[in-house]
């Protein structure tokens, strides 16, 4: 097989400008696909370089403002134990199940942190 004409990183990022006012999750997920026609066309010798090597994928956006998440987290409405686990969820990207089966002795108080065992 010989090589097609190559492509160029400006052409991937023209395909991926159709996306640009898309959310990150569309954003990537398009990434992903011209990611992997970009490696199966490399594994067939029809690309010799990576084109969409400079692409990047993007963060998704919070879905709650953190000055709403910050009035929840201090809302005397609600429960101390759910807040605390609110906070603790949100702050450590934790499984909730992760956090429900930490005891005490997990604990890492003065660096902040926790045993977890998943």
């Amino acid at each position: 097989m010989t090589c097609v004409t190559p492509l160029k990183s400006a052409e991937h990022a023209a395909v991926m400008d159709h996306w640009k006012s898309a959310a990150a999750a569309t954003w990537n997920r398009h990434l992903s696909a011209l990611c992997s026609f970009t490696t199966w066309a490399q594994r067939q010798d029809l690309l010799a370089t990576n084109p969409d090597r400079r692409l990047e994928r993007r963060k998704p956006a919070r879905c709650i403002p953190a000055a709403r998440l910050e009035t929840l987290f201090t809302d005397p409405a609600h429960a101390l134990r759910e807040r605390l686990l609110w906070r603790l969820l949100y702050d450590a990207a934790a499984r909730a199940e992760e956090i429900l089966t930490l005891n005490i002795e997990d604990l890492d108080l003065e660096f902040r942190r926790a045993r977890v065992v998943s």
